[in-house]
Order: structure tokens, then sequence, then C-alpha cells
């Protein structure tokens, strides 16, 4: 058992309290009364996330369960209730405490999904009124703000970057998987907390040779992006290019895109800050789709994980040259 307190509102001294104590999962959360005796339902406990991102799970003394955003929803006003623990999608489960300048000795608790904040509903100022997750308010902020009663809370979560780069991956000459000595590619991704991601680079097919001995290429690449959840997310390109000194043997991809999946999980993906990347290209007929299919089971097979478990939330196909 780990050390518990009561978490009060600035609001009207009422405490975060599991409704009716109960025991079910999904039971919701409400501001109440302080209770004397019987008040497991209104004790909370800290477990950091074992990811390392700095953020915590709220767990209750009376099952176990934790605060969580109704069904991972990020609508402004979604209810919070009390659920088991869980092991993957983390981010509506788990919170950080702000201080607030303004008022010292005060926190907001923010959600890692989308930054929304436990609030009581509708400032109503009575025991019993639900809690939600809402946008943190400027002014009028007192149903949004907490103390700890009995302990402190945690430090801040680590201030997570807001873009991640990576830039001049890829392979250089002598490094294709068909035998063909001098195909190349590079590839570089930026992607950012709003969603906007930027994905570009190029594929070369063999130069300095005779065209006889240089044939057409279908290729493929792939990076996929990871979160801490286990989750990727891939960006894909791919096309025919043929032989050295034609035109065509260097295609380029640019592409810039919202991807609201990013967004939505950013916090688990700006934690983790890391991605896998891989080419296929085969002298054949083979279609570029393929390829690009091959590129993305080659990157995964790096990290003990298969196909499905990849969201291909981008797919940024070149045209075949002629």
């Amino acid at each position: 058992m780990g050390t518990y307190i009561t978490i009060k509102s600035k609001l009207n001294d009422n405490v975060i309290d599991i409704q009716g104590a109960s025991t079910k999962a999904g039971a919701l959360l409400d501001a109440f009364t302080p209770k004397t005796s019987g008040n497991q339902n209104q004790q909370w406990e800290f477990i950091p996330d074992p990811s390392g991102s700095g953020y915590y799970f709220i767990k209750s003394a009376l099952n176990g369960n934790v605060i969580d955003i109704l069904g991972a929803s990020t609508n402004p006003g979604t209810l919070l209730d009390a659920y088991p623990q869980k092991t993957t999608g983390l981010d509506n489960q788990l919170w950080a405490f702000i201080p607030d300048p303004a008022n010292p000795g005060c926190f907001f608790i923010a959600s890692a999904l989308n930054g929304n904040v436990i609030d009581i509903q509708g400032s109503i100022n009575k025991s019993g009124v639900v809690l939600d997750a809402y946008p943190r308010k400027t002014t009028g902020t007192d149903n949004q703000l907490w103390m700890p009663i009995g302990g402190t809370f945690p430090p801040p979560a680590k201030q997570l970057p807001t873009s991640l780069t990576w830039t001049n991956l890829g392979t250089g000459s002598g490094t294709t998987s068909s035998g063909a000595t001098e195909c190349s590619y590079s590839l570089n991704l930026t992607v950012q907390q709003d969603g906007s991601c930027h994905f570009w680079g190029s594929y070369t097919n063999r130069g300095d040779v005779p065209i006889i001995t240089a044939p057409n290429q279908s290729w493929g690449v792939s990076f996929v992006l990871l979160d801490v959840n286990g989750k990727g997310y891939s960006f894909n390109s791919g096309g025919n290019a043929p032989s050295a000194p034609q035109n065509g043997s260097t295609q380029s991809w640019n592409t810039t895109q919202t991807i609201p999946a990013i967004t939505q999980n950013w916090n688990a993906i700006a934690a983790r800050h890391s991605g896998v990347y891989a080419y296929d290209n085969d002298v054949s007929i083979l279609d570029f789709a393929q390829e690009i299919l091959n590129a993305t089971e080659s990157a995964i097979s790096t990290i003990g994980t298969v196909i499905s478990d990849v969201a291909p939330v981008v797919e940024a196909v070149a045209a075949a040259l002629a």
C-alpha cells in the first residue's frame, strides 16, 4: 500500500470522490464533501508512468482503479471515471500536476491525452457535481484548481518537445537489396505536435554504368514512427526508376500533411522519440506498393512487432516515372 492523500478543490473544499464508493469499472467521479470514515473512495496515490514520460496514474485506495477520461475522448467536457489501469493506450489515464503561479499551493491536473484538466463541471458549487476533462481556463479557474491534503503532488511532468526531426537517413551507395551496387536513397521526416508532418527524400537507380547492365528498379521506402505504447505510424513512398543515365533515374518525394492521429498521440510519440526505417528494391515487375510493404515489414522486424501493429497514417506514394 502506498501513501494516500485527498485532492481538494479550491472552489468549495470538496474532494475528488468515486461516486457512491462504487468498485465497478467506469464508476464516475465527482467533487464531494470530505468524509471522516469509509473514505477510501476519496484517497489517492500517484504511480509514475513506467515509460518515464514524467506523467502519473492517480490510483484509488478503494480498488486500485485510476482516474480515467471516459472512452479516451478528446472532446471538451468528457466525464471522468475510475477504471482499471491499462498497459497500452495510456494517455487518458496519465496526468501532470501544474502549479498555478497566481494561487500558491494550487495546481491544475492536466491530461497527457490533450492537455485538458480535471474540472468541476459547470463550476457548480455543491456536493456531488461530476468531474470532467476540460480546456484550461485563464480566468474563473477555481473549479480547475486542486490542493493535496495529507501529502504533496509529484513534480511537474518533464517538458516534451513540440517537434521531432530525422534527417539524412538512408543507405548511400553499395547497400541495395537487389545486388545493384550503386542504388541509394535518403529520407527525412519532421512531425509536430499540431499534427503537421513533412516527409521528403529521394531514390537513385544506378549511375555511371552502361544502361544494359543497370535494369529498371521497383523501389519502396518506409519510416515507422513509434510511440511508448508500441504503436507505429508509417510514412512511405515508392516508384519505378529507370537505370542511369536516363531521365527519372533519380526520383524524389516531398509531402506535407496534417494528421490528427499524430496530435492525439503526441505525448506518447514525443516521450519515446524513436523511429525505424528501411527500403526495398528489386529488378522485377513487382508493383512498387509491394516494395513499400516489404520495406515496412523490414523496418518493424527490428522492433519485434508485426505489420498489423502499424497504423499506416501516411501513404505518400510517388507515381511511377516513364
